[in-house]
């Protein structure tokens, strides 16, 4: 928001020096700050040297990520280098001898510091341009990093004390942290001289002026040399006496250098202080989703600690793991939070419940609610509220997918009562957003927004991206039942950003595919392909068997309305499969109803009515209505078209459900659309149809509706204007669809 703030005044550049140096969490934000400056006037200019892996790795397909890649200095620009570099240490009209210039030139071999350092090393031993023999008299050093230690050994002992303490504090060093974490270096006024001295040679130019004064190496092997000239028992003992000054000097900042604590007691020999801190820095990482740096904080602390306390660390590196989509990982890391729990059953607890948690999004909802049930008796028995609460969200979400919606209710408000208990923000926004969700499938509307809004704000208060993300996206879910695309687009924008913030790629995933479904309905298949194809990509990247299904489900639709009739029915097949692999019954009816359509769109009497009842079984396990009734309306239709009932029993059946209590307008224009299609005499429902159609289609341009008014009375209604288009950077990454569609188990010729 700040930075959103401050380009709304004025285009911005940042420049990022040295990137190849960067910890794991400032690789995590300039990814963050990558990933979000599509939009914005922002230049981030981001200099590093080549390497494995490359720190705009992230950027890889964006189509606003650039890179260019930066040759060695030709012979003229080595040249006019020199010359600058002449003037600028013996004034206008300084020069050197041809073939010194040549000499320097192939010796730097187009580096530029290399050359800056030659004519450096020239100043330092008193050369003089204009004394040829005596130039050609010194003896140059034959690389880079010997040039910068001959230049520090030609420094007084003091200032060369001051530059390798510095090199150990960091590229830029505060002076007090000399002084203060090495009295050695001596008095403060002494150390500011030999700063200053530094300073002069362009070792360490100045960086920031009194009261907080610091210096800064000019180049970052000035700082790797002067640091390798030390021994390794030497840098271990400074970089604890650092630590242990940062320490002292800010006692009630302690939270703002956890990261400077890690580093410098990390490189030193206190593995006390090294438990301490890297499990401090993991937490705060792991808090603000900085999640390489998380890993890489709790992958150092599990070696230092015994085994028996290993168990908590495990959890929270699984918790990271299967944020970021890393699910085998993060299975492998609760399996031996388990092992080594021990009877600690509030541990053993939280373990069942993460494992719970990652089976019920990756294969098996029967198998989470078995480990969710472990974990609910050992938080019962052990007197932990704050963890049943948790188990009581995951609960809610497999009892959600599997269409129990009254046990997912129920256990979302248990989870929100024990959050209030508490003040628990993060868990009161889960437990809303269920109620929500629950609310919705039972056709509480009014009450689910409600639900929703209060999940989203709860969560923005608490700094809960994860959550207002999941929120966003399920609003907008709610307004999409209601045909209401536009605030539908909006909120699923916002919930595309808010999972963008935390690298929460399965849920990126989740709300591309149903950006995918909103194009769909609006008509817009090239873009509802491309959002759907790159939804089936990370679930499949991420193993997401029910992410997997519902892109498939969704793909099928989307050829279905693009009358791809053949490739529709293997993509609906291979979905069927899955929802009942998965025992999602919820899912499993949707796919058996459009099935059913297409075949009896297609004259496939018996497949089609053989689908509608399998359709309307399963909507009836999850008291699916909308469902229910059209896969009983298909059904009727199916036995008028096979002569198993006549018209006039046909029209009876359907005019009692139309005559049968209050309908929302979809549902009686379907109704009536079925009466006209199983006895084309019935004009008047004919009639009735194409006016709730052409009513519907003007409150919401759904492009079924445009296309069932067309076939009721061969007119056009007019396009809506088209939706904004996805962020382009979600749909940068190519996609070969039909080698996505061979992993997913998609017969080949489905395309």
């Amino acid at each position: 928001d700040a930075l959103r703030r401050r380009v709304a005044r004025g285009p911005l550049m940042i420049v990022l020096d040295d990137c190849h140096w960067l910890d794991p969490l400032s690789q995590d934000l300039l990814a963050f700050l990558g990933r979000n400056a599509a939009d914005l006037p922002l230049l981030l200019l981001a200099l590093y040297r080549p390497l494995e892996p490359e720190p705009l790795a992230w950027g890889q397909g964006h189509a606003h990520v650039g890179e260019i890649r930066l040759r060695e200095l030709d012979p003229a620009e080595a040249e006019a280098l020199i010359g600058h570099k002449l003037r600028q240490l013996w004034g206008e009209a300084a020069t050197l001898p041809p073939a010194l210039r040549e000499r320097l030139a192939a010796r730097a071999q187009g580096n530029p510091f290399y050359l800056e350092e030659l004519l450096n090393f020239l100043r330092d031993r008193r050369g003089d341009p204009g004394d040829p023999q005596a130039l050609a008299a010194l003896e140059i050093p034959e690389s880079l990093q010997s040039l910068i230690l001959s230049r520090i050994d030609q420094l007084a002992e003091a200032a060369k004390t001051s530059l390798k303490v510095a090199s150990v504090i960091g590229r830029v060093f505060r002076a007090s942290w000399l002084w203060g974490s090495t009295p050695a270096v001596g008095a403060p006024a002494a150390v500011r001289e030999h700063l200053e001295a530094l300073s002069r040679l362009d070792l360490t130019p100045l960086s920031e002026p009194e009261p907080e004064l610091a210096y800064m190496f000019k180049h970052i092997t000035t700082q790797e040399v002067a640091y390798e000239s030390l021994a390794y028992a030497t840098r271990a003992a400074l970089h604890e006496a650092v630590a242990g000054y940062v320490e002292q000097a800010y006692p009630a900042e302690r939270a703002q250098f956890v990261d400077v604590l890690a580093f410098h007691y990390g490189r030193s020999a206190n593995a006390a202080k090294q438990r301490e801190y890297f499990r401090l820095a993991g937490d705060a990482a792991k808090a603000v989703y900085a999640n390489a740096a998380a890993v890489d904080y709790y992958q150092r602390l599990l070696p230092l600690l015994p085994e028996a306390e290993q168990a908590a660390v495990r959890v929270d590196l699984g918790e990271v793991w299967q944020l970021t989509g890393e699910w085998a990982a993060a299975e492998a890391a609760y399996r031996q939070a388990l092992a080594q729990a021990g009877a600690d059953q509030r541990l053993l607890a939280r373990a069942q419940a993460q494992l719970g948690s990652l089976l019920a999004r990756t294969r098996s909802f029967d198998e989470a609610l078995r480990w969710l049930r472990e974990a609910q008796a050992n938080c019962e028995a052990a007197g932990d509220r704050r963890g049943l609460g948790k188990v009581m969200e995951h609960m809610s979400f497999a009892h959600w997918n599997q269409g129990d919606f009254d046990r997912a209710r129920t256990c979302a408000q248990l989870q929100l009562a024990i959050a209030a208990e508490h003040g628990d923000a993060v868990g009161m926004s889960g437990a809303l957003d269920y109620l929500g969700i629950t609310a919705l499938r039972q056709g509480r509307f009014a009450e689910a927004v409600d639900h929703l809004q209060r999940a989203i704000t709860t969560a923005q208060a608490a700094g809960y991206w994860r959550g207002a993300a999941l929120a966003y996206n399920d609003l907008a879910g709610a307004y999409f039942m209601r045909d209401d695309f536009a605030n539908a687009l909006t909120h699923l924008q916002q919930a595309l950003a808010a999972a963008g913030e935390i690298g929460y790629l399965q849920m990126q995933g989740a709300m591309l595919a149903n950006a995918s479904s909103l194009y769909k309905h609006q008509g817009e298949y090239a873009q509802a392909l491309a959002c759907c194809s790159q939804a089936l990509r990370i679930a499949l990247e991420l193993g997401d068997q029910p992410g997997t299904l519902t892109r498939l489900g969704n793909l099928a639709r989307i050829f279905q309305a693009q009358a791809r009739a053949a490739e529709a029915e293997r993509l609906f097949r291979r979905a069927i499969d899955l929802a009942r692999a998965l025992k999602l019954p919820n899912v499993l009816c949707t796919n058996l109803c459009d099935l059913g359509r297409l075949y009896l769109a297609h004259g496939r009497l018996p497949e089609a009515l053989e689908a509608a009842e399998a359709a309307a079984a399963a909507a009836g396990q999850v008291n699916d209505t909308d469902t229910h009734r059209e896969a009983e309306v298909l059904a009727v239709r199916a036995r008028a078209a096979l002569g198993a009932l006549s018209p006039a029993e046909a029209g009876a059946a359907l005019q009692a459900w139309l005559a049968a209590g209050e309908l929302e307008e979809p549902d009686r224009a379907l109704l009536h659309l079925a009466l006209w299609q199983v006895d084309p005499a019935r004009t008047a429902d004919r009639a009735a149809a194409a006016e709730l159609y052409a009513g519907l289609y003007a409150a919401a341009p759904v492009a079924e509706y445009a296309d069932r008014y067309y076939a009721l009375t061969g007119e056009r209604l007019p396009a809506p204007p088209p939706l904004p288009p996805p962020p382009a950077a979600l749909l940068a990454q190519p996609v070969d669809l039909p080698a996505l569609l061979a992993r997913a188990g998609v017969e080949a010729e489905a395309l």
